[in-house]
């Protein structure tokens, strides 16, 4: 999810037109009305509910724009203290496909405390065109990808994907509900003869899947994807790296309102960055002393 969108949603909602929007935001009605569609694809669900009478936000709208605020300004903090380390000693390169707004305050009180380290942040697109994850020195990711590494635990709010081979009848679709997948079968992974929390959250909802498959691990999940028509629920980390390489496509599922996941920033057992003994301790002493104990008034 891009800064610029976040700000171009928050012009809209303040104007609740969409022309006014555009002029203010120096562009062209059709390409900010291009930039929100895309967003709303990216959360699964709308944020305006559009009339002849101008644009209302939706429930799911006033919550997002709750957050968007708050993420801008986290993000904004952030990237003024980036720029005012130009003269580092060094760099750290952060992964993260997700927006946490803990993540912001804590790298942003990091800076604070270190301004002559330089902080990069990747995010999907930037990794997917440019780095692989082995170049990065932290990430932000689930918890059952951890694979054994230090980190703390932060939580965010995301949207959902559905994953399919991108031969599936249903790729075509640009968003999905979960009555679309009535007739797709599933694929789940299991822990302790568990099915996962997305069997749950299909359950919870009202919405029995058609259990077709169940394996171990996520990489056996894509395998059995990209070998099959069965589709699997997702959300939007860097797992999907992996899956765009098996030519797996992720389609957005639409929910009532975004999904409270755990999430967990990590670094490596053996830092290949020396810097990173300070981000991890700094991370550590984030995590026992509260978040409140870093936040600036």
């Amino acid at each position: 999810m891009e800064l610029e969108s976040i700000k171009s949603f928050i012009k809209i909602a303040e104007l609740n037109n969409m022309t006014l929007a555009a002029e203010e935001l120096n562009m062209s009605p059709s390409a900010l009305s291009s930039m929100l569609q895309k967003l709303e694809k990216e959360l699964g669900y709308s944020l305006f509910d559009r009339s002849v009478k101008g644009m209302k936000l939706t429930p799911n709208g006033k919550y997002f724009l709750e957050w968007a605020h708050k993420n801008k300004a986290f993000k904004d903090r952030l990237m003024a203290d980036i720029d005012r380390s130009a003269h580092s000693v060094g760099r750290i390169r952060i992964g993260t496909m997700i927006n946490s707004d803990t993540l912001y305050i804590m790298l942003s009180a990091f800076l604070e405390r270190h301004p002559d380290i330089q902080i990069e942040l990747y995010d999907e697109k930037a990794i997917l065109d440019n780095y692989l994850m082995s170049d990065l020195d932290a990430f932000l990711i689930p918890k059952e990808d951890m694979q054994g590494q230090p980190g703390i635990k932060m939580a965010v709010r995301t949207s959902l994907l559905v994953m399919m081979h991108d031969k599936n009848p249903l790729a075509s679709r640009e968003q999905l509900t979960l009555d679309d997948l009535k007739e797709a079968g599933f694929v789940f992974t299991a822990h302790n003869g568990r099915l996962d929390w997305t069997y749950d959250y299909c359950i919870n909802h009202g919405f029995e899947p058609d259990v077709r498959f169940v394996c171990e691990e996520f990489d056996d999940k894509l395998d059995i994807l990209a070998r099959s028509d069965a589709v699997a629920i997702g959300y939007n980390t860097m797992r999907l790296l992996r899956a765009q390489m098996r030519k797996i496509k992720a389609i957005p599922l639409l929910t009532e309102e975004a999904v409270k996941m755990e999430f967990w920033f990590v670094w490596r057992k053996k830092p290949l960055n020396p810097l990173m003994d300070q981000l991890s301790a700094f991370a550590l002493e984030f995590d026992q002393k509260g978040r409140e104990y870093f936040i600036r008034d």
